[in-house]
């Protein structure tokens, strides 16, 4: 996959990234680097910290951080994404 143009933000938000296939998801989008901010959305900010760590491991250099996520409260989450 391409990079992104010059000047260009890209973001991407996974859920539940703090393990399983959200992580490995949140690992191959991270190594693309097709995307400059990768958002973990995940119901513990602990556990998502962990995740953080794992995903910056990967050869690439994007903007990582994680974002508490309740299943129930969607609309929360949105105000927290910074725009790109």
């Amino acid at each position: 996959m391409a990079s992104p143009a010059a000047g260009l933000k890209t973001l991407a938000v996974i859920t539940g990234a703090n393990s399983g296939l959200g992580l490995h998801l949140a690992k191959a989008l991270y190594r693309s680097g097709r995307f400059t901010h990768l958002v973990l959305a995940c119901r513990s900010t602990e556990k998502g910290a962990k995740g953080v760590e794992e995903v910056k491991q990967q050869p690439h250099a994007a903007d990582v951080d994680v974002q508490c996520l309740q299943v129930g409260r969607l609309g929360g989450l949105c105000s927290k994404i910074p725009p790109p």
